[in-house]
């Protein structure tokens, strides 16, 4: 950097920028004095910095936060994809989730706001607003501004992150009575009887109104996610194992080690088989009991007679998506006069999670057929109970502030003792 005086009281100061792509350019700035000078230099070589790493970024000045967003978003797609990510490698479930409030939730808000307008008073307001229309998208919807901001402050396109200071205490507020519950025995046949009329009076969806009641059935017998059991394959189902005389040697079992997952816009769209399950702990083995046997028995060999991979499928033949699992378990529940409960896929993996809650293995038996950590499967999947304490009563019933005080015990008496009787032999002299 040098500064000439030009003028009386006029100073230049003039440098050689190098761009990010090897070109050059030279800046200039004027000022009443020569730190002034350099000082609006430095100030013209910032904002050329800043225009360079917007542009590299398909970015400018006009740029908005949306804008900020969907070169995130791109950037982690393709991150996902690469032998040796960026960030942390994100499932695809994650990336359509996101994809999804970006649509429904940010667009709307931040299509027209610029990043130069952005502070943290308008995220958090956005925030809280979320807490009284839509309080299920809030966790999903800052840690998309989260991400597209660092992801803008890493390469120079945004000098602060205004997301970093809002708070999330308020994430909690939100009403919880259509919170998944468990069932009760008599909810659970209810629904398959309304799934049972409907496979009976239905035309074209019989075939699959029977299936989505197996898919019950399973969900029942396992507390599998539902997306793992629409990915069982016709390889997880292993059967039992009976001896000549007819006793049962080993139980049948399924392996569950895959979950069903929407495909990214730049694999196809709809659905995939991903390799492996939502948590570390999902992989795992559960023995089924003998009344779903049969189902699975059958339900597997008719996938291999048909040459397919998947144990439940379409009529087409394609995997069952989750989202319309759920749909047609909605309008079922409606049928069978439960419309109003708090009924999902998840209440199937509650009810499964109480019925083994007293079994000899407690909380770290349910965890483990359920395929989570202790820790969550006792803050999501079980309810509370009250422990039993040791029964002190004998012990406690000394504290009684009523109870009137003991006597204290009378002092013994030192029993009298008799002196030996004189006798004449005593006044006798040696």
């Amino acid at each position: 950097m040098s500064v000439k005086l030009i003028g009386t009281r006029l100073h230049r100061a003039r440098c050689r920028f190098r761009r990010l792509d090897g070109t050059t350019a030279f800046l200039e700035a004027e000022g009443s004095s020569e730190a002034r000078a350099r000082a609006a230099l430095d100030e013209k070589i910032a904002l050329a910095k800043r225009a360079h790493r917007l542009e590299a970024a398909d970015l400018d000045a006009r740029s908005t936060v949306l804008d900020l967003i969907e070169r995130w978003y791109a950037f982690a797609i393709a991150d996902a994809k690469s032998n040796n990510p960026v960030e942390p490698r994100r499932r695809p479930q994650t990336l359509a989730t996101y994809r999804a409030y970006i649509d429904s939730t940010l667009a709307p808000r931040f299509r027209q706001i610029g990043l130069g307008e952005v502070d943290t008073p308008l995220i958090q307001g956005f925030l809280e607003d979320l807490t009284r229309t839509k309080p299920g998208a809030i966790k999903a919807s800052r840690s998309v501004l989260m991400n597209a901001y660092k992801w803008g402050q890493r390469r120079g396109v945004v000098l602060d992150n205004p997301v970093e200071r809002t708070s999330a205490s308020f994430e909690v507020v939100r009403s919880t009575p259509n919170a998944a519950r468990a069932l009760t025995m008599d909810e659970i046949r209810k629904i398959m009887a309304a799934f049972d009329a409907a496979a009976t009076s239905a035309r074209r969806n019989a075939e699959l109104a029977a299936t989505y009641r197996d898919v019950l059935r399973v969900l029942t017998a396992t507390g599998a996610r539902i997306g793992e059991v629409l990915a069982l394959s016709v390889d997880s189902y292993t059967p039992g194992r009976t001896a000549r005389g007819g006793k049962r040697v080993t139980p049948p079992t399924l392996t569950i080690s895959s979950t069903l997952v929407p495909r990214s816009a730049a694999e196809g769209g709809f659905l995939r088989v991903q390799d492996g399950t939502k948590s570390g702990k999902g992989h795992r083995v559960v023995t089924v009991p003998e009344w779903i046997d049969e189902t699975l028995r059958a339900r597997v060999k008719s996938a291999k007679d048909a040459g397919r991979t998947l144990v439940f499928t379409t009529t087409a033949g394609t995997a069952i998506s989750p989202s319309n699992f759920r749909t047609r378990l909605r309008k079922t529940l409606v049928a069978a006069g439960l419309g109003d409960a708090a009924i999902s896929p998840h209440s199937w993996r509650k009810t499964v999670a109480e019925a083994l809650r007293d079994g000899a293995l407690g909380s770290e038996g349910v965890a483990q057929q359920l395929g989570n950590d202790v820790a969550t499967t006792e803050g999501s999947y079980l309810s509370r109970r009250a422990h039993i304490a040791p029964d002190f009563a004998e012990v406690l019933g000394a504290l009684d502030p009523d109870a009137a005080p003991a006597e204290a015990p009378a002092e013994p008496v030192a029993p009298r003792t008799r002196g030996r009787r004189r006798s004449a032999d005593d006044d006798q002299p040696f």
